[in-house]
């Protein structure tokens, strides 16, 4: 289905183009329209950071574009570096405007460490297989 490889392709490039700024992650959305998410713009969730890790991964599998497989590593080497706790669990979310790791909170599970975050080590021990 070359279609789909063409489709999976312009997703990841798309993400590549916007949604990966400097700092290594990807940024946890990019509205179209106004929303009550806008705040969400200049923030980087370690979760949707693991699940686009295995997906560029598996992009890189299915059509051996080095940018792909270049950009998981930058991504998961970023999470390692920034987001990995010293206990091993990872903090959830990356402000781009303060440049740090937001604060942690207990009022909402995707503000908090939490198994949620077995997306990421699937993302890292796929990106693992190819590296």
């Amino acid at each position: 289905m070359p279609w789909a490889r063409a489709s999976a392709t312009a997703a990841g490039d798309w993400l590549l183009r916007t949604a990966h700024p400097q700092t290594g992650g990807f940024r946890c959305l990019w509205p179209l329209t106004p929303s009550r998410f806008d705040y969400k713009v200049d923030q980087i969730y370690t979760f949707d950071t693991g699940v686009i890790i295995s997906g560029l991964v598996n992009l890189y599998l299915a059509g051996g574009e080095t940018r792909h497989l270049d950009a998981a590593v930058t991504a998961a080497e970023w999470l390692l570096r920034v987001m990995r706790r010293d206990d091993g669990l990872f903090l959830p979310v990356y402000d781009i405007v303060h440049g740090a790791p937001a604060p942690e909170s207990t009022g909402e599970w995707s503000l908090c460490a939490g198994a949620y975050h077995t997306k990421v080590a699937l993302g890292l021990l796929n990106l693992f297989t190819v590296t």
